[in-house]
Order: structure tokens, then sequence, then C-alpha cells
């Protein structure tokens, strides 16, 4: 009878989402749209690398921090850009996480100057 309880009170409430605990992230990520792919580790970091061979931009470090559902990420990459100027790009992305899925808001700057703010997107777990 205590296993059925348990049961219907976990498909009420949820696992891991809905009761306070931590969503589990830890894997690799596609944003869509962007040919960027990242991998969470499970202890708060993030590596990523862009899908087309062609890409000019060097591969992403960072940190996530969760917080149940919500997610908070920060990666940095730095570039030379075509003048030969060293680029210091630094994205904090926002969101929730609802199964396989992360969708939210990001906010990018280059050399700590504003370029993107509060613009949509989402990824998927592979």
């Amino acid at each position: 009878m205590a296993a059925i309880i348990a049961c219907c009170v976990v498909g009420l409430t949820g696992c891991g989402e809905d009761d306070g605990e931590d969503a589990d992230v830890a894997g690799t990520w596609v944003v869509d749209g962007a040919g960027l792919e990242f991998t969470l580790d499970g202890n708060g970091g993030l590596a990523g690398r862009w899908l087309d061979p062609e890409e000019k931009y060097p591969d992403i470090t960072g940190s996530y921090e969760l917080q149940g559902s919500s997610i908070t990420i920060r990666a940095t990459r730095i570039y030379t850009d075509q003048s030969s100027v060293e680029i210091t790009q630094v994205i904090t992305l926002e969101g929730s996480i609802t199964g396989n899925r992360i969708s939210g808001t990001f906010s990018e700057t280059e050399n700590g100057i504003a370029t993107y703010t509060n613009v949509p997107w989402s990824a998927t777990k592979q």
C-alpha cells in the first residue's frame, strides 16, 4: 500500500523539477538553430563546440548554476576578429528546464559592450 501511495505522490508532484530538487541537466545539448552544442558535466562545468567545421569561432568554456528547474549558464570565448583585435565575448543564458528542453533568454557582451540583450533561445538534450 505504501508503494502505491508513493507512486501516486510522485505522479502528482513529479521528480526533480517540481519538488525543489535540481533538474538533471548533465549531458550534451544542442542550441536550436545556432549550430552549437554544449556539454554540462553535472558539476557546474560547461564545454561547447560549433558543429560546423568551417566555423571560425573557438570552442566555448563556462559554468552553470541550477536552482530547481531554473538554470543560469555563463560562457566565454576569446577570438581575434578580421582587424586582428582580440574579442572577449561573454554570454549569459537564463532558462527553465522542462524534460529534455531548456528555453529562456540570453545576453551577450563583447569587450564589455552589450551586443545582445534578452534574446530568446532554446536547446534540446541529445
